[in-house]
Protein backbone atom coordinates (compact mmCIF):
# COMPACT_ATOMS: atom_id res chain seq x y z
CA UNK A 1 0.00 0.00 0.00
CA UNK A 2 1.27 3.46 -0.85
CA UNK A 3 1.64 5.74 2.15
CA UNK A 4 -0.49 8.85 2.17
CA UNK A 5 2.68 10.81 2.88
CA UNK A 6 4.94 9.57 0.09
CA UNK A 7 4.69 9.84 -3.69
CA UNK A 8 3.15 6.93 -5.56
CA UNK A 9 5.72 4.43 -6.80
CA UNK A 10 7.31 5.41 -10.10
CA UNK A 11 5.62 8.79 -10.37
CA UNK A 12 7.80 11.86 -10.80
CA UNK A 13 6.79 15.23 -9.41
CA UNK A 14 4.01 16.74 -11.45
CA UNK A 15 5.47 19.55 -13.51
CA UNK A 16 5.23 21.23 -16.90
CA UNK A 17 6.51 18.11 -18.68
CA UNK A 18 3.81 15.83 -17.23
CA UNK A 19 0.73 14.79 -19.14
CA UNK A 20 -1.53 15.78 -16.26
CA UNK A 21 -0.04 19.28 -16.26
CA UNK A 22 -0.79 19.53 -19.97
CA UNK A 23 -4.49 18.68 -19.75
CA UNK A 24 -5.87 19.12 -16.22
CA UNK A 25 -6.27 22.87 -16.61
CA UNK A 26 -7.26 22.82 -20.27
CA UNK A 27 -10.20 25.17 -20.89
CA UNK A 28 -11.93 22.42 -22.83
CA UNK A 29 -12.83 20.75 -19.55
CA UNK A 30 -15.93 22.96 -19.82
CA UNK A 31 -17.26 20.55 -22.42
CA UNK A 32 -16.94 17.66 -19.97
CA UNK A 33 -17.89 19.56 -16.82
CA UNK A 34 -21.62 18.92 -16.93
CA UNK A 35 -21.09 15.19 -17.26
CA UNK A 36 -18.52 15.10 -14.44
CA UNK A 37 -20.84 17.11 -12.21
CA UNK A 38 -23.74 14.78 -12.88
CA UNK A 39 -21.64 11.70 -12.13
CA UNK A 40 -20.62 13.29 -8.83
CA UNK A 41 -24.10 14.32 -7.75
CA UNK A 42 -25.48 10.85 -8.54
CA UNK A 43 -23.26 9.41 -5.79
CA UNK A 44 -25.67 9.15 -2.82
CA UNK A 45 -23.30 10.72 -0.28
CA UNK A 46 -22.18 13.55 -2.56
CA UNK A 47 -25.73 14.33 -3.62
CA UNK A 48 -26.94 14.37 -0.02
CA UNK A 49 -23.98 16.48 1.03
CA UNK A 50 -24.94 19.08 -1.56
CA UNK A 51 -28.50 19.08 -0.27
CA UNK A 52 -27.48 19.35 3.39
CA UNK A 53 -24.41 21.58 3.30
CA UNK A 54 -24.41 23.88 0.27
CA UNK A 55 -26.37 26.47 -1.66
CA UNK A 56 -26.46 24.11 -4.64
CA UNK A 57 -30.13 24.67 -5.45
CA UNK A 58 -29.78 28.45 -5.32
CA UNK A 59 -26.44 28.68 -7.12
CA UNK A 60 -25.20 25.40 -8.59
CA UNK A 61 -22.32 27.11 -10.39
CA UNK A 62 -20.92 28.48 -7.11
CA UNK A 63 -19.62 25.04 -6.13
CA UNK A 64 -17.58 24.88 -9.32
CA UNK A 65 -16.02 28.31 -8.81
CA UNK A 66 -15.21 27.57 -5.16
CA UNK A 67 -13.85 24.06 -5.68
CA UNK A 68 -12.00 24.12 -8.98
CA UNK A 69 -9.14 26.49 -8.03
CA UNK A 70 -8.11 24.23 -5.14
CA UNK A 71 -8.52 21.02 -7.11
CA UNK A 72 -6.38 22.35 -9.96
CA UNK A 73 -4.00 23.98 -7.50
CA UNK A 74 -3.26 20.51 -6.19
CA UNK A 75 -1.68 19.93 -9.60
CA UNK A 76 -0.28 23.36 -10.45
CA UNK A 77 0.75 25.02 -7.17
CA UNK A 78 4.32 23.72 -7.30
CA UNK A 79 5.90 23.45 -3.83
CA UNK A 80 2.57 24.48 -2.28
CA UNK A 81 0.52 21.84 -4.12
CA UNK A 82 0.38 19.41 -1.22
CA UNK A 83 -0.69 22.18 1.15
CA UNK A 84 -3.42 23.07 -1.32
CA UNK A 85 -4.52 19.43 -1.46
CA UNK A 86 -4.75 19.18 2.31
CA UNK A 87 -6.78 22.37 2.40
CA UNK A 88 -9.21 20.88 -0.13
CA UNK A 89 -9.50 17.75 2.01
CA UNK A 90 -9.98 19.64 5.25
CA UNK A 91 -12.80 21.70 3.74
CA UNK A 92 -14.84 18.48 3.78
CA UNK A 93 -14.40 17.61 7.48
CA UNK A 94 -17.86 18.78 8.54
CA UNK A 95 -19.78 17.53 5.49
CA UNK A 96 -21.64 14.62 7.01
CA UNK A 97 -25.14 13.52 7.85
CA UNK A 98 -27.75 10.87 7.16
CA UNK A 99 -28.93 9.50 3.83
CA UNK A 100 -32.62 9.12 3.05
CA UNK A 101 -32.39 5.41 3.92
CA UNK A 102 -30.94 6.13 7.35
CA UNK A 103 -27.29 5.34 6.59
CA UNK A 104 -24.65 7.75 7.80
CA UNK A 105 -22.45 9.52 5.27
CA UNK A 106 -19.28 11.59 5.43
CA UNK A 107 -17.52 13.40 2.59
CA UNK A 108 -14.18 12.02 3.81
CA UNK A 109 -15.28 8.43 3.49
CA UNK A 110 -12.46 7.09 1.29
CA UNK A 111 -14.75 5.63 -1.37
CA UNK A 112 -16.81 8.82 -1.58
CA UNK A 113 -13.79 11.12 -1.79
CA UNK A 114 -12.13 8.89 -4.39
CA UNK A 115 -15.23 8.87 -6.59
CA UNK A 116 -15.21 12.65 -6.84
CA UNK A 117 -11.56 12.51 -7.87
CA UNK A 118 -12.28 9.70 -10.33
CA UNK A 119 -14.67 11.94 -12.25
CA UNK A 120 -11.86 14.50 -12.64
CA UNK A 121 -9.45 11.78 -13.74
CA UNK A 122 -11.95 10.68 -16.37
CA UNK A 123 -12.51 14.27 -17.46
CA UNK A 124 -8.77 14.78 -18.05
CA UNK A 125 -8.56 11.43 -19.83
CA UNK A 126 -11.33 12.44 -22.19
CA UNK A 127 -9.75 15.82 -22.95
CA UNK A 128 -6.63 14.00 -24.10
CA UNK A 129 -8.50 11.31 -26.01
CA UNK A 130 -11.31 13.25 -27.65
CA UNK A 131 -10.59 16.98 -27.55
CA UNK A 132 -6.89 17.09 -28.43
CA UNK A 133 -5.16 16.02 -31.62
CA UNK A 134 -2.37 14.46 -29.60
CA UNK A 135 -4.43 11.52 -28.37
CA UNK A 136 -2.97 8.94 -26.01
CA UNK A 137 -0.88 5.86 -26.66
CA UNK A 138 -1.36 2.91 -24.32
CA UNK A 139 1.82 3.89 -22.51
CA UNK A 140 0.72 7.52 -22.18
CA UNK A 141 -2.70 6.43 -20.91
CA UNK A 142 -1.00 4.46 -18.15
CA UNK A 143 1.29 7.41 -17.39
CA UNK A 144 -1.62 9.83 -17.18
CA UNK A 145 -3.41 7.54 -14.77
CA UNK A 146 -0.28 7.14 -12.63
CA UNK A 147 0.04 10.93 -12.51
CA UNK A 148 -3.60 11.04 -11.43
CA UNK A 149 -2.74 8.75 -8.52
CA UNK A 150 -0.07 11.24 -7.47
CA UNK A 151 -2.64 14.02 -7.80
CA UNK A 152 -4.93 12.11 -5.45
CA UNK A 153 -2.11 11.37 -2.99
CA UNK A 154 -1.70 15.11 -2.44
CA UNK A 155 -5.09 15.25 -0.72
CA UNK A 156 -3.65 13.19 2.12
CA UNK A 157 -6.28 10.48 1.78
CA UNK A 158 -5.58 6.76 2.05
CA UNK A 159 -4.60 5.07 -1.19
CA UNK A 160 -6.24 1.78 -0.16
CA UNK A 161 -9.27 2.40 -2.38
CA UNK A 162 -7.31 3.74 -5.37
CA UNK A 163 -7.10 1.30 -8.31
CA UNK A 164 -3.52 0.28 -9.02
CA UNK A 165 -3.48 0.81 -12.77
CA UNK A 166 -5.52 1.97 -15.73
CA UNK A 167 -7.36 -1.31 -16.28
CA UNK A 168 -8.32 -1.52 -12.61
CA UNK A 169 -9.52 2.09 -12.70
CA UNK A 170 -11.73 1.42 -15.71
CA UNK A 171 -13.27 -1.61 -14.00
CA UNK A 172 -13.93 0.28 -10.77
CA UNK A 173 -15.34 3.30 -12.58
CA UNK A 174 -17.75 1.02 -14.42
CA UNK A 175 -18.72 -0.71 -11.16
CA UNK A 176 -19.63 2.61 -9.55
CA UNK A 177 -21.77 3.48 -12.56
CA UNK A 178 -23.58 0.12 -12.33
CA UNK A 179 -23.86 -0.38 -8.58
CA UNK A 180 -23.45 2.90 -6.70
CA UNK A 181 -24.80 5.85 -8.67
CA UNK A 182 -28.49 6.67 -8.49
CA UNK A 183 -30.68 9.69 -9.20
CA UNK A 184 -31.52 11.99 -6.32
CA UNK A 185 -32.88 15.52 -5.93
CA UNK A 186 -29.43 17.05 -6.52
CA UNK A 187 -28.81 15.17 -9.77
CA UNK A 188 -32.38 15.82 -10.93
CA UNK A 189 -31.87 19.53 -10.37
CA UNK A 190 -28.52 19.50 -12.16
CA UNK A 191 -30.10 17.87 -15.22
CA UNK A 192 -32.74 20.60 -15.23
CA UNK A 193 -30.07 23.27 -14.80
CA UNK A 194 -27.92 21.95 -17.65
CA UNK A 195 -31.00 22.00 -19.86
CA UNK A 196 -31.66 25.70 -19.34
CA UNK A 197 -31.11 27.97 -22.34
CA UNK A 198 -28.66 30.12 -20.40
CA UNK A 199 -26.49 29.66 -17.32
CA UNK A 200 -26.80 32.72 -15.06
CA UNK A 201 -23.91 34.71 -13.65
CA UNK A 202 -21.26 33.16 -15.89
CA UNK A 203 -19.87 36.50 -17.07
CA UNK A 204 -20.39 40.23 -16.81
CA UNK A 205 -22.82 40.12 -19.73
CA UNK A 206 -26.43 39.48 -18.68
CA UNK A 207 -27.04 37.85 -22.06
CA UNK A 208 -24.14 35.39 -21.92
CA UNK A 209 -25.49 32.20 -23.55
CA UNK A 210 -24.42 28.64 -23.18
CA UNK A 211 -22.66 27.10 -26.12
CA UNK A 212 -25.47 25.66 -28.28
CA UNK A 213 -23.73 22.28 -28.23
CA UNK A 214 -23.23 22.00 -24.47
CA UNK A 215 -26.58 20.43 -23.66
CA UNK A 216 -26.41 17.65 -26.26
CA UNK A 217 -22.75 17.15 -25.39
CA UNK A 218 -23.50 16.62 -21.71
CA UNK A 219 -26.09 14.05 -22.70
CA UNK A 220 -23.90 12.31 -25.25
CA UNK A 221 -20.94 12.05 -22.87
CA UNK A 222 -22.71 10.08 -20.14
CA UNK A 223 -20.35 7.15 -19.77
CA UNK A 224 -22.34 3.97 -19.51
CA UNK A 225 -25.71 2.43 -20.17
CA UNK A 226 -26.31 1.82 -16.42
CA UNK A 227 -26.12 5.57 -15.74
CA UNK A 228 -28.61 6.28 -18.52
CA UNK A 229 -30.92 3.54 -17.25
CA UNK A 230 -30.77 4.93 -13.70
CA UNK A 231 -31.85 8.33 -14.97
CA UNK A 232 -34.65 6.98 -17.16
CA UNK A 233 -38.18 7.80 -15.94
Amino acid sequence: MTSVNSPADGVAALGPSSLLWRWAGDMRIAFEGGTAGLLQTMHPAIGQGLIDHSDFFDDPVDRVFRSLPGILGTVYDGPDAETTGLRVRDFHHDIKGTLAGGQRYHALNPETFWWAHATFQRMVDRIALHWDRHGLSARESEQLYAEGREWYRRYGMTSAVVPADRAAFDREFDRYCREVLQPNPASDYLIEFIGRPAIPDMSASPDYPTHPRLRPLADALLPTLPVRMALAP
